[in-house]
């Protein structure tokens, strides 16, 4: 008869956590064995997201727990976003002027800026905005705020190309900030078949300025049979991140 005061040998298996499929069965023997204890999940932990970096960034300067949890839904990758690149945008934001409600609603339309290059893409759009178009600090801030995938523009492929447009269409140069703040979508490539389509329908070339800034044309709207010239030919990729949408509307 084996004797009972003896240590058992035998080994108790850990189960895999559900859900993690990258997590493997190993096995954990009982006190008193030579072999070292080997848990799996200990070489897996995940970092809360209470204390993601980029999430405390966000919550540090204002930005309601609402909008960040929106935001996240809205953008699972968000959590993964670079932080250099996060606080960069931020406290380009803040210098602008923009309130922590301001940022809240750029984070939900278009989360994707916090990841943008300060250098290459978001700095020069401000800056663009600034010189070239004659925006003011606020009138930056309003359009921004509105239309945050402006961040996401290249200066010289999209936006002097448009401005040019623009102005081909009869523009003047003092009243390109009132046009683009009360309809900033004229700055996206959907604005040549919109153009195309209204001098198919016979207006005057002189009257486009002012019909484009009264009313409220779709710009993503596509014509069946219309092609325009210009940027809007390009792939969709000319638009970072695709066409934009008009921030949703806030609880």
């Amino acid at each position: 008869m084996a004797s009972t005061s003896g240590r058992c040998s035998a080994a108790v298996a850990v189960p895999r956590p559900l859900g993690h499929s990258a997590f493997s069965r190993s096995v954990l023997p009982l006190p008193g064995s030579s072999r070292s204890r080997q848990l799996c999940c200990g070489a897996f932990k995940t970092q809360p997201v209470e204390s993601n970096p980029v999430r405390k960034a966000f919550l540090d300067i204002g930005v309601s727990s609402d909008d960040w949890n929106r935001a996240s839904r809205l953008e699972p990758e968000l959590l993964s976003y670079g932080t250099e690149r996060v606080h960069g945008i931020l406290e380009l934001l803040l210098e602008l002027g923009l309130t922590n409600r301001d940022i809240g609603t750029v984070l939900i339309a278009f989360p994707q800026a916090f990841r943008l290059s300060l250098d290459h893409h978001a700095g020069p759009v401000v800056e663009f905005l600034r010189t070239d178009m004659g925006l003011s600090r606020e009138q930056v801030v309003a359009l921004v705020t509105r239309f945050p995938s402006i961040l996401g523009m290249n200066v010289k492929g999209q936006l002097r190309p448009q401005l040019a447009f623009l102005a081909s269409l009869g523009v003047p140069p003092e009243a390109v900030p009132g046009l683009v703040l009360a309809r900033p979508l004229v700055l996206g490539p959907g604005i040549e078949s919109v153009t195309t389509f209204l001098r198919r329908c016979g207006v005057p070339r002189q009257q486009m300025a002012r019909l484009l800034k009264s009313y409220p044309i779709d710009y993503r709207l596509h014509i069946r049979g219309l092609s325009a010239p210009g940027p809007s030919a390009r792939s969709p990729s000319w638009w970072p991140g695709g066409p934009p949408s008009p921030p949703p509307p806030r609880g």
